[in-house]
């Protein structure tokens, strides 16, 4: 028996499947045995895979709920074709699994073996690939769990359609017992724009007893969502984690890495949630991620997405809700403070958060000239209303430990994460508004998009900070680069970083400004913010202690 097939054959049930139909194979052999052993789940056996399929195809329809399909390795997928693509045109659900020898043995001459992966990728509404694991394996259960539930889901979201889970086996046969599992099931509740009063009623009636946790990732500015929540924050059992680019504009500066980045491991242990509520992009903070994906089995995280894929960031998704955010927190805001929720959650985090701050204020008192302090001069000095650009590596990361809570616009290209074009984009914004626009980069980042900053449509708002700190200073920071063999050669390029600035920025009609001290720095910021036409800052900063500076302000003292 292999695990992933008595995963799949269990969320079968739980996302309302019925009937089956299976046609005979080996490869197959541990689906069929699975699903055989379901009690909720009724199979038809049809011999002809292509037959099986329209049998399938005409179930679904009348029933108007979806039907899987089982069927072995090789030339049997393909018989499934006609039926699939019939279902795709008519809105017809279908959870097709197929089984599949090992990616290892495609193309190596090994029977009844075909590219079976992606094999109806025109004719479904999504494909899903997965490997064969042991039951120990707990990453890939939980890769497994969580591409079973978004096929399931998305067979019956919306359109309804196929699905197409190819499923990897080595030796189906071995007759291996493995414990049964019980896999996480994500249900999807779809409010549209708005949350429907009935499901707000049942929601805040989960949630009145709950600790609740809002974490909020990358977010363009959203002032209706920023006021709801400040509401929804006043509730005793409830605590925000939001990171800088989130845009919030709540009380507090920077992001989830200033409360946290400093709390050792019994205090955030101490703050683990109930309930996590996520809204927003992908995060920054490793730490965030990294201390919710140990938190026990018992925790739940609800998602508030229309995205086209399930993102369970986690480990721990259980329930993805499209709707509004703003009508979300409005509505389950004023059914959950009904119940006059007794709790000292809200307050428990308000008191670690002073803490950190009182650290954090510690901390930098000490610190000499580096990085860290001067993040920290830029962010309270550059006046609220400029939009702000990061680039990525540690430039956004001291952007979401300084960021003042009233930016009017912290933006970075979070999305995927990459180095290039990050000077291009804060172009493109500094030319949709007349707001200044500033771009804070590293040298790296910079020199990475030297076309952009060499563009004719550069607008006179734009301006530039760059920290000259050495090359990728994101290198000697991270634990995985920092003590590697050839860091300053192959990784920060130090060497490469040495072509001065100044001569490239005024050949491109830019300002040029330097500082290498608190009191340059000081003194040139203020010329910064008065100038009308495109400038570059250069901060010179020493690459020997920055990455130990701000590794030392996210290590734990409280």
């Amino acid at each position: 028996m292999k695990t992933s097939a008595l995963i799949a054959a269990e969320l079968l049930v739980q996302h309302g499947v019925k009937r089956v139909v299976s046609s005979p194979g080996s490869r197959n052999a541990p689906l069929t045995e699975a699903i055989n052993r379901c009690e909720g789940l009724q199979v038809t056996d049809v011999i002809d895979e292509r037959a099986a399929a329209f049998v399938a195809l005409g179930l679904a329809r009348q029933s108007r709920k979806p039907v899987a399909l089982t069927c072995t390795s090789g030339t049997a997928l393909l018989n499934y074709a006609p039926a699939v693509a019939e279902a795709y045109y008519q809105g017809v659900p279908l959870v097709v699994l197929s089984a599949d020898r090992p990616m290892q043995w495609i193309d190596q001459e090994d029977s009844q073996t075909i590219r079976q992966a992606g094999a109806f990728n025109n004719i479904v509404k999504g494909s899903f690939d997965i490997p064969d694991f042991h039951e120990t394996d707990k990453e890939m259960v939980w890769y497994a769990t969580r591409s079973l539930n978004e096929a399931m889901l998305m067979c019956s979201s919306g359109k309804p359609g196929p699905v197409h889970i190819n499923m990897q086996y080595n030796n189906p046969l071995s007759g291996q017992k493995v414990k049964e599992p019980q896999p996480r099931v994500v249900r999807q509740l779809n409010g549209e724009d708005d949350l429907n009063i009935t499901l707000a009623k049942e929601l805040a009636a989960e949630l009145a007893d709950k600790r609740v946790l809002i974490v909020a990732g990358f977010m363009p500015p959203d002032h209706k969502l920023s006021n709801k929540l400040r509401h929804f924050a006043m509730l005793p059992n409830v605590a925000i984690l939001a990171e800088a680019v989130a845009n919030l504009h709540l009380s507090e500066p920077g992001g989830i890495d200033r409360r946290i980045g400093m709390l050792d491991h019994d205090t955030l242990n101490s703050l683990l949630p109930d309930v996590v509520i996520t809204i927003g992009g992908a995060l920054i903070s490793r730490k965030v991620k990294e201390w919710l994906r140990g938190a026990p089995a018992s925790m739940q995280h609800w998602s508030l997405s229309n995205a086209s894929v399930l993102a369970d960031c986690f480990q721990h998704l259980n329930l993805r809700i499209t709707c509004s955010p703003v009508s979300f927190f409005a509505r389950l805001g004023r059914f959950l403070s009904a119940y006059h929720v007794r709790s000292d959650y809200g307050a428990s985090w308000r008191k670690v958060s002073a803490l950190a701050e009182k650290a954090n204020i510690a901390f930098m008192g000490g610190q000499s000239w580096c990085d860290i302090v001067a993040h920290s001069m830029i962010f309270n000095t550059i006046p609220e209303q400029w939009n702000v650009c990061c680039s990525n590596g540690t430039s956004i990361r001291y952007a979401e430990l300084f960021c003042k809570a009233g930016q009017q616009q912290l933006s970075c290209n979070r999305g995927t994460s990459g180095i290039e074009g990050c000077t291009s984009t804060a172009v493109g914004m500094a030319l949709a508004t007349p707001q200044p626009t500033l771009l804070i980069s590293g040298d790296m980042s910079l020199r990475h998009d030297y076309g952009g900053l060499a563009l004719p449509c550069v607008p006179g708002n734009f301006k530039i900070i760059v920290m000259n700190n050495g090359g990728g200073d994101i290198f000697r920071f991270i634990p995985s680069t920092a003590t590697i063999e050839g860091l300053e050669e192959h990784f920060t390029l130090k060497n490469m970083m040495q072509q001065p600035l100044r001569e490239q920025a005024e050949a491109l009609g830019y300002q040029y400004l330097s500082a290498n001290s608190p009191e340059s720095l000081r003194k040139v910021l203020k010329t910064l913010g008065s100038a009308h036409q495109k400038t570059i800052l250069e901060v010179f900063t020493s690459p020997d202690v920055n990455a130990s500076a701000l590794r030392n302000f996210l290590s734990p003292r409280i």
